[in-house]
């Protein structure tokens, strides 16, 4: 059995990232702003695609390098758009750029891309015999560098951006006025729905109703019309939750505990059908978050594309249905992308702030905690375990406390792709010291100044107001407070999961699309369909699984 060498990672699919994500791309002729620099005689030739943080950022790491630090050398950005050709051209041996950025899984170039481990040994450029210098491979961050040693991909390859986070971005305008008398912020999914329910019969001035429900408040915002919704990408947090970290990752690897020892069944899905109770429960969450027409779920949420989705959360409404809307899953790159629409809201004088809160714990929880017997008992550990008081519960086990302030961190992430070097890069040496300035401090800052103050580069460092210039935004702030100290949980690296399609149910990505169209009624018949599914492919999962070299015992 493969050994997990990270704590895991919630599975979130590269696709989630298509549009928003990393990049990679076929070339462009577009201009960068950097054509001054093209006679130097030193090219070092990048290929990348604008990702949601745009590509001011790159430009102008670019640019301070060869201000800076390199003035023979010219930092030819190549702006592109098809990531799989590329990607393509790199594992076929037929890449011309010296130096790309993918957000796929590097498993497959190796043997492709170069050699790196001497960049992975040295300094970053500009802190070589500075007081408390590290070396790159102690600056990575430890998820990431945990990442890059389990797919064994990081001899070849350097992480350009942090593990994209998904957490609940929130519109503190909206909730400002629907609770004049102050709140807060939903720390549990029973907390979630009763702050739903409130919000159902809030009344903001100036606000007009959606004509069909005469509701001026939504909880929840969801982009269903392109099959691009964050939430089904992260919605297994709860799943994690509800089980516990290692019931939960062993769960993916299709061993179950039966009191005594974690177990494989050959013969049958025993795995699933021992924690029916669970999976009914995480179930109870989605399908109450997002059934159509109960008052949670914006009611034009089945036809919002991403973008869409974006603007009815900063206020911009959906055609004519104007209502407003508390939440939205998403990740912390949100604010750079839905500028455009915060721009058109301050431009009309209701100026937007957002904000970005940590996932509500599965309230279900309490079923695994002896010493926590209600939801209320919940609420107050979580403002133990968030620091917002400073006692914690009478009564509360410190064994139990510790599995809510796990549960607490658990989060939806991405954490694929990288900085590689072709083998066929003309240029290989310029490459590879161009990203030994990516990995500097002062890239961090130049990049964080291009992202409105977002510390998007891996390495460690924390950008303060005094660098940037000036004050994060709230929602910065707030990205920085929940989505940089999570409990990293995964199934898109269990092994058994990975070469069998195993999971919570059968198409269980899709559950949240499934419950919208009517597809699946209850709770009962998704678990009985999906135990239909792996009763049937059972003895077939477990002979791929071996043919992948796999034990089904420790």
């Amino acid at each position: 059995m493969k050994k997990n060498v990270m704590t895991r990672t919630i599975a979130v699919m590269a696709a989630a990232l298509v549009g928003v994500g990393a990049f990679a791309g076929c070339k462009s002729e577009r201009k960068t702003g950097l054509e001054a620099y093209k006679d130097r005689p030193n090219k070092v030739s990048v290929v990348y695609r604008q990702n949601a943080y745009g590509k001011e950022w790159i430009t102008q790491i670019a640019k301070e390098y060869m201000d800076k630090h390199n003035s023979d050398t010219y930092i030819d950005l190549d702006e592109s758009g098809d990531a799989s050709t590329e990607f393509s051209k790199v594992q076929s041996d037929s890449a011309f750029g010296d130096l790309y950025f993918f957000d796929q899984s590097l498993k497959d170039l190796k043997g492709h891309a170069e050699d790196v481990t001497d960049v992975w040994d040295s300094y970053a450029i500009g802190e070589e015999g500075t007081a408390g210098a590290k070396k790159i491979k102690d600056k990575l961050v430890p998820l990431l560098a945990s990442q890059e040693d389990y797919y064994g991909v990081r001899n070849f390859s350097l992480p350009y951006s942090q593990a994209t986070t998904y957490g609940w971005v929130y519109n503190k305008t909206v909730l400002d006025a629907a609770f004049p008398s102050g709140y807060t912020l939903p720390r549990t999914t029973d907390e979630l729905f009763a702050f739903g329910d409130a919000l159902k019969t809030a009344d903001i001035p100036g606000v007009e109703k959606d004509e069909y429900t005469t509701q001026e408040v939504y909880l929840l915002t969801c982009s269903l019309g392109d099959q691009n919704e964050n939430l089904k990408y992260s919605q297994q947090t709860w799943f994690a939750q509800i089980l516990g970290e290692e019931k939960y990752e062993k769960y993916f690897d299709g061993r179950y505990f039966d009191g005594t020892a974690y177990v494989f069944d050959e013969t049958k899905p025993t795995v699933h059908s021992h924690y029916k109770t669970e999976i009914l429960q995480f179930y109870d969450i989605i399908s109450k978050l997002v059934t159509m027409n109960n008052g949670y779920l914006h009611r034009n949420s089945d036809a919002l594309d991403y973008i869409y989705s974006s603007g009815t959360l900063v206020g911009a409404g959906y055609m004519a249905n104007k209502s407003k809307v508390a939440f939205k899953v998403d990740a912390p790159y949100f604010e750079s992308e839905a500028k455009t629409y915060l721009n058109g809201m301050k431009n009309k004088g209701q100026e937007q702030t957002l904000g970005m809160m940590a996932f509500p714990v599965a309230s279900a929880i309490i079923n695994r905690l002896p010493s926590i017997n209600d939801d209320v008992t919940l609420r107050s550990v979580i403002d133990y375990v968030d620091g917002v008081t400073a006692t914690a519960p009478a009564g509360v086990d410190t064994a139990d406390i510790e599995e809510v302030r796990k549960a607490r961190g658990m989060v939806g992430v991405y954490t694929g792709g990288g900085a590689v070097i072709p083998k066929t890069a003309a240029n290989k040496d310029g490459a590879k010291d161009f990203l030994k300035y990516l990995c500097s401090d002062e890239a961090a800052v130049v990049s964080a100044k291009a992202t409105n103050g977002l510390e998007i580069l891996p390495y460690g460092k924390v950008v303060s107001d005094a660098e940037l210039g000036f004050e994060k935004s709230n929602f910065i702030k707030e990205v920085s407070k929940w989505m940089t100290k999570n409990t990293y949980v995964t199934s898109s690296d269990a092994a058994f999961s990975t070469y069998t399609n195993f999971n919570i149910g059968e198409s269980s990505g899709q559950l949240v699309y499934a419950i919208v169209a009517g597809r699946v009624k209850s709770g009962e018949d998704w678990w009985s369909s999906s135990h239909q599914t792996f009763t049937q492919n059972w003895n077939t999962y477990v002979t791929e699984y071996k043919m992948q070299g796999y034990k089904t015992t420790d």
